[in-house]
């Protein structure tokens, strides 16, 4: 019984100092399209729920077309947000292009697929974590 108690704390203990989740990786292609641009792509993916939105990740692309990524997710609702970094501010800034796209998981063994289109309108100021 000693022996039961001391695994069963240990395990507490554990979750404790390095954080236990009920999140799980999903697989994520992707496609961005647009013209091609001379700046690297911030992919970030957002995790949407009723009450929060989270950064969950972000990656680096050298120019559109497709890509994969594993993500950490708890929802089901991911939002991939693409912004052609010209000023490596890590932001939508004036005159960057940009888009997003919005995905449901529905499936939790297949890849989840997203298409996100790059625009030129302007930034809008209520974005996600901004």
């Amino acid at each position: 019984m000693k022996k039961r108690i001391t695994l069963v704390s240990l395990v507490a203990l554990g979750c404790l100092s390095v954080g236990c989740s009920s999140s799980r990786d999903i697989q994520v292609k992707g496609e961005i399209l647009g013209a091609a641009s001379q700046q690297s792509m911030l992919v970030e993916f957002w995790e949407l729920n009723s009450t929060e939105q989270n950064k969950v990740h972000s990656m680096t692309v050298a120019a559109p077309g497709s890509f994969e990524e594993t993500v950490p997710l708890e929802g089901d609702t991911l939002l991939v947000r693409v912004i052609a970094d010209a000023d490596g501010n890590e932001a939508c800034s004036a005159g960057e292009s940009w888009g997003e796209s919005i995905a449901q998981i529905v499936d939790e063994e297949a890849p989840l697929e997203v298409s996100v289109s790059l625009s030129s309108a302007a930034c809008d100021t209520s974005e996600i974590g901004r």
